[in-house]
């Protein structure tokens, strides 16, 4: 009797098919999974760079700002980044003089982050000299379950908002 070797077409057919199957459901469960890992590492990220800020102000017992920024100067827009520095005049923007303690990076283009305020200020005991306020984050422009919101109160508390967040 004589033995073949090898798969028949039909048999080729339906393990390629089943494999793609396989193959998409696995990059589906992959990309969510890599959006929310993404999302909660930079929201730590904003989250411990406040920590930094209202500790520096403590530390150094001046007036330490955080805000949205290209690198330098201060902006209106998180999704470029932040600086954290000390705000010894008081007049709520970055001078010559003034030390720059620590940079947030820039965030990805599609990620989308809205707060209330432009910046925030910590006072040399710790509390917020600003107004308290919040950071949304959303890691694409749609709402995402990944999002999540920051809160700081006038003490200078700053948690997490376990509820859902809307970023529309």
């Amino acid at each position: 009797m004589k033995y073949t070797q090898g798969v028949t077409l039909v048999e080729l057919i339906i393990t390629i098919a089943i494999a793609a199957i396989l193959l998409a459901v696995g990059v589906l469960s992959l990309r969510s999974l890599y959006e929310g890992t993404r999302a909660n590492s930079n929201i730590e990220r904003i989250q411990n760079t406040f920590h930094f800020a209202r500790n520096q102000a403590i530390s150094l017992g001046r007036r330490v700002k955080i805000c949205p920024s290209d690198g330098d100067t201060c902006t209106n827009n998180w999704i470029q980044g932040a600086i954290v520095f000390t705000d010894d005049n008081g007049n709520l923007k970055k001078d010559g003089d003034e030390v720059i303690l620590n940079r947030i990076p820039a965030f990805d283009d599609s990620d989308h982050i809205k707060s209330p305020h432009s910046s925030y200020t910590f006072s040399a005991t710790g509390f917020l000299a600003s107004r308290a306020g919040s950071l949304t984050y959303c890691p694409s422009k749609i709402d995402h379950e990944a999002s999540q919101k920051i809160r700081i109160n006038f003490n200078g508390r700053i948690r997490r908002d376990p509820k859902r967040v809307d970023c529309k």
